[in-house]
C-alpha cells in the first residue's frame, strides 16, 4: 500500500493503512510501558526478553521488518532502536510512518537506518555477526559504474572466500552506514591479497584507487571523496535551468510477453535525453537511487500510459506530443524536464526529473488531465524506496500493476 503518495479517495487501502496503524500505535504502547526493561536488559544484564518482545509486537506490522539496539548518538546514557527493512527497501515508506508516530522517549533515540560506527566497534560488530576478524583486510575504493562506488576487499591467503564476503559486506554496513551502503556503493568483490608490489602493477591507482592507504580506518573517508568525485561530474544547476540536454541515445530491449506488465517491463524501445547512465541504472536489476545523478534533489519518476485504451478523445495526438507538453509546462516554473521515454509491448512512457517534487508531479497531473489522456495513466517512480507507490492521473484511476 501506498504511504508517501495517499489516495484519500481509495477505500480498500485507507482500510489496509488504519489497520496498519493501529499495529504501529499497539507496538508503540506497549515499547512505552517496556522501555525501562529494555534499558535495563543493556545497562544492568536485566532478564527482559526482547527478542520474544520484538516478535510479539514490532513483526505484526510487517514479518520483514529488522531491528537492531546499540547506544545513542545525540547523549550519553541512553539508547537507540534502529527498525530497517534491509534490503527490502519499498518498505521504508513504511518504516518512515513508524518512526512518525513515535512517543518521545526521554531515553530513547529512533533510527531508519543502521549507523556508522568507529572503527572498534564496526570490527567487534563484524566478529559478532559473521565470526570474522577483519583487522588484517585491506579495502580498494574505486569509481564503479553508473555513478556507483566499488569496493573490493583484499583478505589475507587461507580464509575462505564466501565467509570473506559476508564480513566484507557487515564491515562495509558498519563502517559507512547503512544508508551510505545503500545509495552509493554498487559492487563489493573479494580477492585473496597480492604479493607485495603486485597490487600496485594490478590496480595502479586506476578509477580513482588508492594505492597508499587502503586500511579499513580510511575507508568511509575514502568513500566520501570517491562520492564528491561523482557529484562534481554533475550539472551544477537543477536540469530545467539548463539549456543543452545532451545526445540522445536510442535503446533496445527484449520484454518477455505477459498478460501485464510491472514498471517498464515490456519496454522494447527506450531513448535517453542526456542521460544515458541514468537510463540504464533505472532499468538493471540493481538497486536505484536518484541522488546518485542530481545533486539539487531532483527526482526521477515516469508517466506510463496504457497502450489499449489509446489516445481516442485526447488532445495529443501521440507520446511524443505528450512529453513535448509536459516539458514545456514544467520548464516554464522551474519544476523539472521530460529526460526521455520509450514504447511498450503494451505501455507507453515518459521519463522525468522534477526539482521540487510535489509541485512537478502536480504540474503533470495538471497537463495529463487538461489533455484529456486516458484513465489507465500513472506516475511511478525509478527508486527502490518508492517502489510500491504510484499517482493516478486521475480520481478514478485503477491501481497499476505493481508486481
Amino acid at each position: 500500500m501506498r504511504w508517501r503518495f495517499q489516495d484519500p479517495n481509495d477505500a480498500r487501502e485507507a482500510a489496509e493503512r488504519a489497520s496498519v496503524r493501529a499495529k504501529i500505535d499497539a507496538w508503540w504502547r506497549a515499547f512505552g510501558e517496556v522501555s525501562g526493561e529494555v534499558s535495563a536488559r543493556f545497562t544492568k544484564g536485566g532478564a527482559f526478553d526482547v527478542l520474544a518482545f520484538m516478535q510479539t509486537y514490532l513483526q505484526p506490522i510487517d514479518a520483514n521488518l529488522m531491528w537492531e539496539f546499540g547506544p545513542a548518538r545525540k547523549a550519553t546514557n541512553r539508547h537507540r532502536l534502529v527498525m530497517t527493512p534491509e534490503s527490502r527497501r519499498f518498505l521504508r515508506p513504511l518504516v518512515s510512518e513508524i518512526l512518525e508516530r513515535a512517543p518521545s522517549l526521554p531515553q530513547w533515540e529512533f533510527y531508519p537506518y543502521r549507523l556508522a560506527e568507529e572503527l572498534t566497534d564496526a570490527v567487534r560488530t563484524v566478529e559478532g555477526r559473521a565470526n570474522v576478524d577483519v583487522t588484517p583486510f585491506e579495502v580498494d575504493v574505486h569509481r564503479g559504474e553508473l555513478h556507483a562506488v566499488d569496493l573490493t576487499w583484499l583478505i589475507p591467503p587461507g580464509i575462505d572466500r564466501n565467509v570473506a564476503r559476508g564480513a566484507a559486506f557487515v564491515a562495509t554496513e558498519t563502517i559507512l552506514g547503512e544508508e551510505m551502503l545503500d545509495t552509493w556503493i554498487g559492487e563489493i568483490s573479494v580477492e585473496v591479497r597480492p604479493r607485495p608490489g603486485l597490487f600496485a602493477r594490478m590496480f595502479g591507482g586506476s578509477n580513482g584507487s588508492s594505492t597508499a592507504d587502503r586500511s579499513i580506518g580510511s575507508l568511509r573517508t575514502r568513500v566520501e571523496s570517491a562520492i564528491e568525485l561523482v557529484r562534481n561530474g554533475l550539472p551544477t544547476a537543477p536540469r530545467a535551468l539548463l539549456d543543452n540536454e545532451g545526445e540522445s541515445v536510442v535503446f533496445e530491449v527484449k520484454p518477455t510477453e505477459a498478460d501485464d506488465y510491472p514498471r517498464q517491463k515490456d519496454l522494447f524501445v527506450g531513448v535517453s535525453h542526456g542521460m544515458k547512465e541514468m537510463w540504464q541504472a533505472a532499468h538493471m536489476a540493481a538497486p536505484f537511487s536518484s541522488q546518485r545523478f542530481s545533486r539539487h534533489g531532483e527526482t526521477f519518476c515516469y508517466l506510463k500510459l496504457d497502450g489499449a485504451e489509446e489516445l481516442e478523445g485526447s488532445k495529443f495526438a501521440d507520446r511524443g506530443a505528450i512529453e513535448e507538453a509536459l516539458d514545456a509546462a514544467l520548464r516554464s516554473r522551474g519544476l523539472g524536464i521530460a529526460v526521455g521515454g520509450g514504447t511498450g509491448l503494451r505501455y507507453s512512457y515518459i521519463d522525468l526529473a522534477l526539482a521540487r517534487l510535489d509541485e512537478g508531479l502536480a504540474e503533470v497531473r495538471r497537463v495529463a488531465r487538461e489533455g484529456r489522456l486516458p484513465k489507465r495513466s500513472w506516475l511511478l517512480f525509478f527508486d527502490d524506496i518508492w517502489r510500491d507507490e504510484w499517482l493516478g492521473i486521475h480520481e478514478d484511476t485503477p491501481a497499476p500493476c505493481l508486481e
